[in-house]
């Protein structure tokens, strides 16, 4: 497929945790750590900014990005994640995964670029996703994003006002994931709730916050749609995508398998 409007080059600008310069990365192969170290799946889903009453959670405050950026500004740890990243799994109709891939925001154009973009970029192009999905009309697209989507909900200088990731996910899956008899259902997990959706105030902010809600609940109406948070299944299959393999892990397995040995003999 083509990577057009892909690649970047300021990759220190727009990709501060991961090194590719495009906003696109597919999973090559079944062992291929996509989301990198503990460090940056912290500062790509895992981290939780300081809020009260439960305090701040991060896999590696040393090297996190945002604990980093904590350290250096020396503010305290209500900073929130800068970089939006996303991660998308196709399952077939008896659930073998079939195709991964994580995408990231871009911060750098005038109107900036959602991992939502990007992936609808990678699903209705002419490559591989696309052709997975036209040849299983049955199964799950699983989306796991950093925050859920926006509607006219994001207020920085680089992002269009009428942006809405809730009419791009509803455009892929009205479009394409459940066009021509197909039943491709979307479940999209949000690791961290948009503060537009939490906040309560006056003047803009609450704009944003009706927006926000307004968004998200016209996409849960929509059929084959789910909206929801993180389970832990979802957090090991995250982990999974990681390099963060631990050696009582690997016993684990093997004291697994074992046990599954003698159960059936």
């Amino acid at each position: 497929m083509s990577d057009a409007g892909n690649e970047c080059n300021d990759k220190s600008e727009c990709c501060p945790i991961y090194g590719e310069k495009g906003h696109i990365k597919r999973r090559e192969h079944k062992n291929e750590p996509i989301l990198g170290t503990s460090d940056q799946f912290c500062a790509a889903f895992y981290h939780v900014h300081e809020w009260c009453p439960h305090g701040h959670f991060c896999l590696h405050e040393k090297r996190c990005i945002i604990a980093k950026r904590v350290q250096k500004e020396k503010k305290d740890w209500k900073l929130q994640p800068v970089q939006v990243i996303a991660v998308a799994k196709l399952e077939d109709k008896d659930g073998n995964i079939l195709y991964e891939a994580r995408y990231s925001n871009c911060t750098k154009k005038k109107h900036e670029n959602h991992a939502e973009d990007f992936f609808k970029k990678d699903i209705a192009d002419d490559g591989v996703l696309k052709q997975l999905v036209q040849h299983n009309p049955d199964g799950t697209m699983t989306l796991y994003i950093t925050y859920q989507p926006c509607n006219k909900s994001i207020a920085t200088k680089n992002t269009n006002p009428d942006q809405s990731c809730c009419n791009t996910l509803k455009f892929i899956v009205t479009q394409i994931l459940r066009a021509d008899g197909r039943k491709i259902d979307l479940r999209v997990k949000a690791t961290h709730a948009h503060s537009s959706l939490s906040l309560r105030e006056q003047g803009e902010r609450e704009g944003l916050r009706q927006n926000a809600v307004k968004g998200t609940k016209n996409l849960m109406r929509i059929e084959g749609i789910s909206v929801s948070g993180m389970t832990h299944e979802d957090w090991a299959y995250l982990f999974s995508l990681t390099e963060c393999f631990s050696p009582r892990q690997v016993l684990d397995n093997d004291v697994k398998q074992i046990l599954n040995e003698i159960n059936l003999s």
